[in-house]
């Protein structure tokens, strides 16, 4: 054997040459192996200036000289470093902090083991009568590098094990920010005063009741994790929420009740949910908004009542049947149907008589579909094709129509001109369609010496003219009221720029029939106008008209025909 067992000192030879070399290591690893104390056994990093003979236990991760010597003894010595490989049970004092180490072979680790405390594995409690009976504290819990004080009380009792059933039977407080209870992951109970209260007795839980004004008091029950269950049953007859309280959040919760009473409303077994309120608002939650109000049968009433004074004013919705309606009343009790949208077709029906508000003119803005009253004209109007229209004989039918009441004098001038005065451009707006025209006039104060007129009938108007059918009957000559005397006349077809009414002749007076149809392809005007052959300041005598029927759409055809 060439060393010792425990400190591995090498043993002298017979015979061997030198002994001193070997006595001297051997007295080497004495001096740094027996009554070992430590500079540190937390330094990683070798010192910079160590002193002959200081040692250090060098901990995990160390770097520099100490790189692979974790767990071992480093020795200064005779300028260099020595490392010593602990065995099992070896001890160090460490002077940084006093405390006397142990090196567990099976771990590699030295661990404290006296230093004003002990180290949980070496403090045991033995019985002093059964020494079988021992209590031993771990605090492998602890966080590292933490120091706990704990501190008994002043009074002859048993410690609290928490970790076991036990009964407290004097008051106790937790005074701590932070307390747990009942923090097992496992199924269990926690019980708070669920002692049996005697009758007549009245039993108080209270929880964060201590709060001062400007505090926050929070009450968390159950898990906020997504997929975690729970139930919160409350059994007392009556739960009420302090005037304090001024929001209840449940972002995501279900709730359910018989009953729901708000703002000091008494909700009952019909009005189940009750709301005193200046408003109710129903808001999106990102995008649309339905109200749904669901019915069992057809006949039953599914609907929105508004009342005064709890009596019936107004209702609209499924009033027993499953045609949408709109009904008033005057005192709750004699209802009137005022309008009714069939669930079959979405025809409107007006179940009384329907009332335009009368306007004083045509409405300022219009859009093609829209009825009026006009109470200047005493006319009902509509709106079609772009243009504004008398509504007369039905939905299809719409006359306009035009009588002189006075002697109109025309400019003198062979250009066409306005034939007649009763507006002030004499144009008359007529939408896309098929129309049937005629047209009685009298000229008075022609030129006495030679020519006629033509009859134009769109004029200086802006529609757009498709098919049309046009006749005329004109004469010239004496004119006396009640009568003519003709010295000629022709009927023909002419286009809109008319045609020559009737054959010149030296008389001073014209009188014309036209009449016929014509197609309007787009939307416009027409004025009908008078070209006279020769100047003068003819007259358009009174009585003379014009009238215009709307037959209908482009290529209409009307009747029942067969």
């Amino acid at each position: 054997m060439a060393d010792t067992p425990n400190l591995v000192l090498p043993y002298l030879a017979a015979n061997q040459s030198q002994k001193h070399v070997t006595v001297n290591e051997a007295l080497r690893r004495l001096d740094a192996l027996v009554q070992v104390t430590v500079q540190s056994a937390v330094l990683a990093t070798p010192p910079g200036s160590p002193t002959e003979g200081q040692r250090w236990i060098i901990p995990a991760a160390p770097t520099g000289a100490w790189a692979g010597h974790a767990g071992q003894i480093a020795a200064w010595q005779d300028g260099a470093w020595a490392f010593y490989a602990p065995l099992d049970g070896w001890t160090a004092v460490d002077v940084s902090t006093d405390m006397l180490l142990l090196y567990n072979a099976g771990t590699g680790i030295w661990t404290g083991l006296i230093t004003g405390v002990f180290t949980d594995a070496a403090f045991t409690l033995q019985d002093d009568i059964d020494p079988t009976k021992l209590a031993r504290f771990q605090i492998a819990g602890f966080t590292a590098g933490a120091t706990r004080v704990f501190t008994l009380p002043d009074a002859t009792t048993s410690l609290a094990g928490l970790a076991v059933a036990q009964t407290f039977s004097a008051k106790q407080t937790l005074s701590n920010a932070n307390n747990d209870l009942g923090t097992s992951t496992g199924t269990g109970t926690t019980n708070l005063a669920t002692g049996a209260t005697l009758n007549g007795s009245a039993k108080t839980v209270n929880i964060g009741t201590a709060g001062v004004s400007g505090s926050t008091t929070n009450l968390t029950i159950g898990s906020a994790v997504a997929g975690a269950l729970g139930t919160l049953t409350i059994n007392s007859p009556t739960v009420t929420f302090g005037s304090s309280v001024s929001a209840i959040a449940m972002a995501a919760a279900n709730v359910s009740a018989l009953y729901l009473s708000l703002g000091g409303a008494s909700a009952d077994a019909t009005n189940r949910l009750s709301i005193n309120a200046p408003a109710s608002l129903f808001n999106h939650a990102g995008a649309g908004h339905q109200v749904k109000v669901n019915k069992a049968a057809a006949t039953d009433t599914g609907s929105f009542l508004f009342q005064t004074g709890f009596s019936g004013r107004a209702e609209f919705g499924l009033t027993g049947s499953d045609d949408f309606q709109i009904k008033v009343s005057a005192d709750g009790a004699t209802w009137f149907n005022a309008l009714q949208l069939e669930r079959t077709s979405g025809r409107v029906r007006a179940m009384v008589a329907l009332q335009l508000n009368p306007n004083a003119g045509d409405p300022g803005t219009v859009a093609d579909g829209d009825l009026w009253y006009n109470s200047s004209t005493g006319k009902f109007r509509g709106r079609q094709g772009g243009v504004s229209l008398d509504l007369a004989g039905g939905a299809a039918a719409t006359a306009a129509y035009g009588v002189l009441q006075a002697n109109f004098t025309l400019t003198s001038a062979t250009t066409a001109q306005k034939l007649f005065n009763w507006s002030t451009n004499g144009a008359l707006s007529l939408a896309a369609g098929t129309y049937r025209f005629s047209c009685s006039l009298l000229l008075t104060s022609m030129s006495a010496t030679s020519g006629s007129a033509k009859f134009d009938l769109k004029g200086a108007g802006s529609a757009i003219f498709g098919k049309m059918s046009m006749q005329d009957f004109g004469s010239r000559g004496t004119v006396a009221v009640g009568g003519t005397t003709a010295t000629s006349g022709t009927a023909s077809d002419v286009p809109t720029s008319g045609g020559v009414l009737a054959t010149a002749a030296t008389s001073a007076a014209l009188r014309a029939s036209i009449h016929g149809t014509f197609e309007i392809t787009t939307a416009g005007t027409i004025i009908p106008s008078i070209a006279l052959d020769v100047a003068a300041a003819a007259v358009v005598n009174a009585g003379s008209y014009f009238e215009c029927i709307y037959l209908g759409p482009t290529a209409a055809l009307g009747g029942s025909w067969s």
